[in-house]
């Protein structure tokens, strides 16, 4: 499937929206714009597409990929959150029992369908997002780990329209986190999250340790309590990955 770069920037308002066949990864090919933000760039496959902490997210055809770059807001801490919840809201409409599992992964059936990563440098954050769309099926270690929204659904995603419902979502809230502060997002995040009810890591002192989500502050700081009962606070500004 080829998407329409005009009807793209059409239908989301934007000046400069970039499609490519593939790329190493939507982050990179962000970076390396000179357009102005709000910017898009978008690809139907990525070589060596990013997670968070450096891990590698699988990105055949089939996937939805993109990186939607804005200007870095005065609470910059808070978009990972904010645009995880946003993908949220505009995926539960799609597929059942849809989780939101902190900080910014999202599950269905205990197999993970999206996730979100934001890179800042100067004066921009770049928000790469990633979901499994239309694949039929997964390999490997991923066959027990990987759902996509064909897999749930039963039926087949238009990728161009899912991006621009997606982009919008998100776009509208980085103008509302603009206006309103994290405050506005606060409440309904916090219950999203503790619902999901599931395992977390935290990496502290060069240590992984393993817990789970006991609530999340009104700055956006997380309160892990690990397997053996010890506390953390993870402050929602180590979800923001500097280049």
């Amino acid at each position: 499937m080829i998407m329409d770069a005009a009807r793209i920037s059409k239908a989301l308002g934007l000046s400069h929206v970039e499609f490519r066949k593939e790329v190493t990864s939507t982050q990179d090919a962000a970076r390396a714009s000179q357009a102005s933000p709000p910017y898009l760039v978008c690809a139907l496959e990525q070589s060596a597409g990013k997670g968070r902490l450096g891990r590698r997210w699988q990105s055949d055809r089939g996937g939805l990929y993109f990186s939607m770059v804005v200007q870095r807001p005065e609470e910059d801490w808070a978009v990972p959150l904010v645009s995880a919840y946003a993908l949220w809201k505009g995926l539960s409409s799609k597929v059942l029992s849809l989780k939101l599992k902190w900080p910014n992964d999202l599950y269905a059936e205990d197999k993970k369908l999206a996730g979100i990563m934001v890179e800042g440098w100067d004066d921009r954050l770049a928000i790469g997002v990633g979901v499994n769309v239309n694949q039929q099926g997964f390999e490997g270690s991923l066959a027990s780990s990987a759902v996509s929204l064909r897999m749930l659904a039963g039926a087949e995603f238009d990728l161009e329209a899912l991006l621009i419902d997606t982009v919008s979502l998100i776009l509208k809230a980085m103008d509302e986190l603009a206006e309103h502060g994290f405050q506005f997002f606060q409440p309904a995040l916090r219950r999203v999250l503790l619902e999901a009810d599931q395992p977390v890591k935290v990496i502290r002192d060069n240590r992984t340790y393993t817990g789970r989500l006991l609530d999340l502050g009104p700055s956006g700081e997380a309160l892990v309590q690990g397997s053996e009962g010890e506390l953390f606070t993870v402050p929602a500004q180590h979800l923001l990955e500097a280049r």
